[in-house]
């Protein structure tokens, strides 16, 4: 049984990777009918302690993150060895707006109309260099500019962690 699970793993590791949305999603209706083996083989961790829903963002497929945590939505508030979120990495990505705004869609269904608290639980969680994700967020946006500052270009973060106004340019 570990055998089959571990190849069950394999498999939907591979489909996170290569956004194999299809795949991912009919091999977990066909092959995991019991919905506690469901659950246990979704948490499955990488070695580098990422769900299922960490590597599809960190590979660029926000909408099999969205498939998945349909499946099980705590993973959302899961963790890696990192201390990143599935939110931290997509705020950390190249496509921000569209990764973020398909998680936090998926977020909103953790809660119902009355409790907002996984939503706030999220944006509050801070990674181990204690950035939220909108910290991630702005980190990725300014570091696309370039800061001209006593004849040397810096990141824009860096400069406006000094308090000074500098001369922008983009890269």
């Amino acid at each position: 049984m570990v055998m089959i699970y571990l190849r069950l793993y394999q498999q939907l590791y591979s489909y996170a990777t290569h956004g194999n949305t299809n795949g991912f999603h009919d091999t977990i209706e066909k092959k995991l009918q019991d919905p506690n083996a469901r659950v246990q083989l979704l948490s499955r961790r990488s070695p580098q302690n990422n769900t299922f829903v960490h590597i599809a963002v960190s590979s660029g497929h926000a909408e099999l993150a969205a498939e998945i945590l349909q499946q099980h939505k705590p993973l959302l508030l899961e963790k890696n060895f990192e201390g990143d979120t599935a939110l931290h990495i997509a705020a950390k990505s190249r496509d921000i707006v569209t990764t973020t705004n398909t998680l936090l869609r998926e977020a909103r269904g953790t809660t119902d109309v009355e409790n907002n608290g996984d939503i706030l639980t999220l944006l509050r969680m801070k990674n181990n260099e204690e950035n939220t994700a909108l910290h991630e967020a702005l980190i990725q946006v300014t570091n696309q500019y370039q800061v001209f500052d006593r004849g040397r270009f810096l990141p824009f973060h860096f400069t406006l962690t000094r308090n000074k106004v500098p001369f922008v340019s983009g890269r």
